[in-house]
């Protein structure tokens, strides 16, 4: 006779045939919100390492520094101007706001304009 192959199930009793089904939804793991705790833990990580790396670039230089591209050097070389405008020729205190009509009223009260 012929020699009959043998089939999986023959010498593996836990064989089965067919399309492997998928796993089972791990309920006690949905229910005990074990997969949210697992991403708040990484996001707090990530947030930590971000802190840590901004601490660490402070503390190196001092300040914060910043990217310089075309807008940033327009930006700091016109607080620059404006600084020194203010510095150079510093504004007599500005009049207080009144109302075009009671400009030309006089106080009744003797206090001097400035609060004194």
């Amino acid at each position: 006779g012929a020699l009959v192959k043998p089939v999986p199930s023959d010498y593996i009793p836990q064989h089965s045939y067919g399309r492997s089904s998928r796993p089972t939804t791990p309920i006690r793991d949905l229910l005990g919100n074990r997969y949210g705790q697992q991403q708040e833990q990484a996001m707090e990580a990530q947030y930590q390492r971000v802190f840590e790396d901004r601490e660490r670039a402070q503390s190196l230089s001092g300040r914060r520094t910043v990217k310089m591209n075309r807008a940033s050097r327009q930006q700091i070389s016109s607080g620059r101007e404006h600084r020194s405008r203010l510095e150079a020729a510093p504004d007599p205190a500005p009049n207080l706001f009144k109302m075009s009509k009671f400009k030309h009223v006089p106080s009744r009260l003797g206090v001097s304009p400035t609060g004194a």
